[in-house]
């Protein structure tokens, strides 16, 4: 995760460097993995991390989550992104683990605006491939009544799908973009668009983009997953619900109230760290390598 070195460094006076960064004598080395396999320890770490931000995908999933179970080298530490994650895991030794859920940067609060001109009806962030069923949203959008407002798409799109929705001018492709212009952006969109799907393992995972869209106090239209509704009530976000894919069953949103009021300084990464423990933890690795 990017935003980590970014937070850890401030939170504490560590150090922060890629892989390739060589470990010195008088380093405390944390080897910190994303999961994954991993068979052996690295050498030249003094402690492991394991950090399941999701459980395994494509066939045979579980059977992948099994076989992480029996075959992962032992760490120190796990980090599981939410008790869900944790319990379908089911490690059983004493490794101490916590919980790191999703959060948002500090300085979103830059991007939140009071926009009243915007030069989109919709926007959406994200995967934009088949795969996702992206192409499922979009007709659902152009057999919609918004089907002649502006809709811009921004992240990695599959080029079949950009050539499928060409001649549609009012559906826009802005390819990938850094955050912060990600932000910068969607205050041009009076409706922020959170797609997420509704099977394993994505029903068990945080949508990121729906902490997102209301910490940028953004209205918000979305499908009814498990993942939007149970993150949408746990923080009391605002949303207009449609259907599966979002515009299908989607009533009139202009009297939809949007997420301005929303506090995200609970969720912000360094407050996600904070309540984790992992901090703790890392003085706790810095007195046994004394």
């Amino acid at each position: 995760m990017h935003i980590y070195p970014e937070v850890l460094r401030d939170l504490y006076e560590y150090t922060v460097e890629t892989i390739n960064h060589p470990i010195q004598p008088s380093d405390l080395g944390v080897y910190w993995k994303f999961m994954g396999q991993q068979r052996k320890r690295p050498p030249g770490y003094q402690y492991l991390i394991h950090d399941y931000r999701s459980l395994s995908t494509g066939f045979f999933a579980s059977a992948k989550d099994s076989i992480k179970r029996l075959t992962n080298v032992k760490p120190d530490l796990r980090i599981f992104l939410n008790e869900e994650i944790r319990d379908i895991m089911r490690f059983n030794d004493s490794i101490p683990h916590i919980i790191l859920d999703m959060g948002v940067p500090e300085w979103i609060n830059d991007y939140r605006g009071d926009h009243e001109h915007f030069d989109y009806k919709f926007a959406y962030v994200g995967a934009i491939s088949r795969e996702r069923k992206m192409d499922k949203l979009l007709d659902a959008f152009l057999d919609s009544e918004y089907r002649d407002e502006r809709f811009l798409l921004i992240g990695k799109a599959e080029a079949k799908l950009v050539e499928q929705y060409k001649m549609c001018g009012n559906i826009v492709f802005a390819g990938s973009l850094p955050q912060k212009e990600v932000f910068k952006k969607l205050g041009e969109a009076e409706y922020a668009v959170c797609y997420f799907p509704n099977h394993r393992p994505h029903c068990f995972q945080t949508p990121t983009k729906l902490l997102e869209y209301a910490s940028l106090g953004k209205k918000i239209i979305a499908n009814p997953s498990v993942s939007n509704m149970r993150v949408s009530e746990q923080y009391t976000i605002h949303v207009a619900w449609g259907g599966a894919f979002v515009f299908d069953g989607l009533k009139d949103v202009s009297d939809s109230q949007d997420n301005r009021g929303f506090d995200f300084s609970r969720i912000t990464w360094k407050e996600r760290f904070r309540k984790s423990g992992f901090i703790d933890i890392l003085k706790q690795f810095e007195q046994m390598a004394l």
